[in-house]
This record gives structure tokens, sequence and C-alpha cells, in this order.
């Protein structure tokens, strides 16, 4: 039994605790922020900022872009099918 809340923290958060999951979601906030600033999306509005190439924390103008959240979703599984069907190619002969 969990008995106070920094125990149930490290118990049910852990991979919010390090450092590079707390600056890859700062970057990621900063992409939008500046995005919102320039008007192209608003708070609440089903819009994601899309990073077009994934360079660690590059969140030049030319690298953003403002999508809806289904087609986002969508391009990340595309993406993880795509490098699965890649790895297998490379044992499987046909």
């Amino acid at each position: 039994m969990v008995t106070n809340s920094k125990e149930y923290n490290a118990m049910y958060f852990p991979k919010y605790m390090t450092r590079e999951k707390k600056d890859e979601n700062a970057t990621r906030k900063r992409a939008r922020y500046h995005v919102e600033k320039d008007g192209k999306v608003k708070p609440f509005d089903w819009k994601e900022v899309d990073h077009k190439r994934w360079v660690k924390a590059w969140n030049g103008e030319s690298n953003l872009r403002v999508i809806s959240r289904i087609t986002n979703r969508k391009l990340g599984v595309e993406k993880a099918i795509a490098h699965r069907k890649s790895r297998l190619a490379k044992w499987w002969k046909y």
C-alpha cells in the first residue's frame, strides 16, 4: 500500500522524472508557443505542431507545420509501420 504522494509519484510516473523527457517536453511546448504567437493555432483547437524533420531541439520556422491531431497520429503510425517493414525486409526474403 502506498502511504504518501512521493511514493505514489515514483511508482506511477517514473518516465516524467528524467531530465531528458522534461527537455523534450519543453522543446515541444516551445514550438507550440511560437506557432501560437504567430497566430497559426489557438489553444484547444485540435491542431498540433509537427516537426517536418526530426532534428532534436530544432524549432526553426521552416521546420514547423500545423496539422490536425488525427493526421499527426496517423503519420506516426505510418512511419512506425514503414520502419518495421524495412527491418523485416532485411531478414525476410520473398
